[in-house]
């Protein structure tokens, strides 16, 4: 009985270690699923092998590219699964990584793959098989080749404007990265002297070593800052200087553009360089220029500031003003900024202004000499000339003004002394006995007192021309009178003999006409 128990005690525990084994199992089996369906939803074929190379497992992706189903490959050599011309041959990707390579290149139908394979381990590290990843490149190859061609197109228009190429297929958004695939282009090349890709490599270090030691912090700031903008506000623009083959240092203006994921990561950057050296070489000639222009301009403008009394300004064709002195600003009370740009009649404001009697008008018309006008209490007159360029075509106008107040006042104190000395003259006219006449002794003028002896009033005879034929041509010889003329040589009309009877009193007339202005003469 104790033997029958024991034998029962046994079996029920054979059938626990069964249904432990089961249990164990089925979770094996969950595990194993659960491992394929993370296999399978890769979109990327993975194929397991033995040590023999004998297919253990090939995902759903790696399925659909051989068209075949798992009970087809699974057991069967991977060469003859795959059937690609690399299988059998040093190029197979379980051969490159025992080499120490691990990849591979192969091709089914118009697909093209690349493989990465690694070892498959247990739990004590022993190698037990492989694993390989395969990814079809085939879009990939498609874009990189149709890249290549609108590069080589876009190279050859660029070449002929003088402009070079590049290209970088970014890692990990990394601008700095040193597996980011660079290209630089034949004519980037060119324009830096080389010819081939073994003297100007297609990597990061052939042009960030050429940078000029002064331009290479901020160029590759600013083409880092560019490419980790993931708002694109941040543009890449920018000159710098880059070593040549001659050794020489060129100018060239850089720019690019980026294309990024959806996160705004970006993925791959292109653009270009063009050569400003010559551009860079005039503009810094035409600086200095400018500088000496300036100078001159600043010295002419600090001569013609110069004298106190001097004023002048200069205007287009258009009437313009472009340049005026500190003599005219004083005078008009304004400013440079007030005055340049404006039209001269609205900065003068004057009565000459937008009429005929316009100092620039006058010069179209060919009216010479210096026209006068009134500003303020100032009087002053201008004279304008035409400015010319040096083939001698008219390019503006300059007007001198010269400030006439004194001597404005000078001769009205003149003209107001000359009519008190008029008045004064006349005064005395009237009161002695006088006969005027021309340098060619003809009379013009007698005073009330002769008349009577030329048989008529003044204003009838004068008025009548009667007096003007009355010829003085000696010197008249009275009681008690001496009367000196111009002309003593000439003798006495004998119409005028009555002039001879006539009585005065003792006057010496000559005297006091060598003071009379304007006058042919007395008697």
């Amino acid at each position: 009985m104790a033997m029958v128990l024991r034998r029962i005690y046994s079996l029920a525990q054979s059938l626990k270690n069964l249904e432990k084994v089961k249990v164990l199992e089925s979770l094996m089996m969950e595990k194993s699923n659960w491992y394929e369906f993370m296999l399978d939803s890769m979109n990327e074929p993975v194929s397991v092998t033995d040590m023999d190379k004998n297919v253990t497992f090939i995902n759903k992706a790696g399925l659909d590219v051989l068209g075949k189903t798992r009970e087809e490959v699974v057991g069967k050599y991977c060469g003859d699964v795959w059937g690609v011309d690399i299988c059998k041959d040093h190029r197979c990707c379980i051969e490159c990584m025992k080499g120490g390579e691990g990849k591979s290149y192969f091709q089914v139908g118009n697909q093209k793959f690349t493989t990465l394979a690694s070892y498959l381990k247990d739990v004590h590290g022993n190698n037990i098989g492989h694993l390989e990843v395969v990814n079809n490149i085939t879009e990939e190859e498609k874009f990189i080749e149709e890249s290549r061609n609108q590069m080589l197109k876009l190279d050859m228009t660029m070449d002929a404007a003088n402009i070079g190429l590049w290209d970088m297929l970014i890692v990990q958004g990394d601008p700095v990265n040193p597996n980011n695939a660079f290209t630089w282009s034949d004519s980037f090349k060119k324009l830096l002297g080389y010819s081939n890709e073994a003297e100007f490599p297609n990597i990061f270090s052939s042009w960030s070593d050429k940078l000029h030691p002064e331009d290479k912090e901020r160029t590759i700031n600013a083409f880092a800052a560019h490419i980790i903008d993931r708002t694109e506000k941040t543009p890449y623009d920018i000159e710098y200087r880059l070593l040549k083959k001659n050794g020489e240092y060129g100018y060239f203006q850089a720019f690019g553009e980026t294309i990024r994921d959806k996160e705004g990561y970006a993925i791959r950057v292109a653009g270009g360089i063009k050569d400003v050296t010559k551009e860079k070489m005039l503009m810094e000639e035409a600086y200095i220029s400018a500088m000496q222009i300036k100078e001159e301009k600043n010295f002419y403008e600090s001569t013609l500031d110069a004298p106190p009394n001097t004023m002048l300004y200069v205007a287009d064709l258009n009437k313009k003003v472009t340049y005026m002195n500190s003599g005219c600003l004083k005078a008009l009370g304004k400013t440079k900024e007030e005055v340049i740009g404006k039209y001269c009649y609205d900065v003068w404001n004057v009565e000459i202004c937008k009429t005929d009697r316009c100092a620039i008008e006058c010069l179209k018309c060919g009216i010479p000499g210096a026209i006068e006008f009134s500003l303020g209490d100032s009087r002053l007159t201008t004279q304008a000339n035409c400015v010319n360029d040096l083939e001698g075509n008219p390019i503006g106008y300059i007007e001198v003004i010269e400030d006439i107040t004194d001597r404005h006042k000078q001769d009205k104190a003149l003209q107001d002394k000359a009519y008190e000395m008029q008045q004064f003259h006349a005064a005395v006219f009237d009161s002695c006995n006088i006969v005027m006449f021309s340098d060619e002794g003809i009379i013009t003028d007698v005073n009330e007192k002769l008349l009577p002896y030329y048989m008529a009033s003044a204003s009838q005879n004068l008025s009548e021309g009667t007096c003007r034929n009355l010829l003085v041509r000696n010197v008249i010889k009275q009681r008690g009178d001496t009367l000196r003329m111009a002309n003593p040589t000439k003798k006495l009309n004998p119409s005028t003999r009555a002039a001879e009877e006539y009585k005065t009193s003792t006057i010496n007339i000559f005297q006091y006409a060598t003071e009379m202005e304007n006058c042919g003469g007395f008697y």
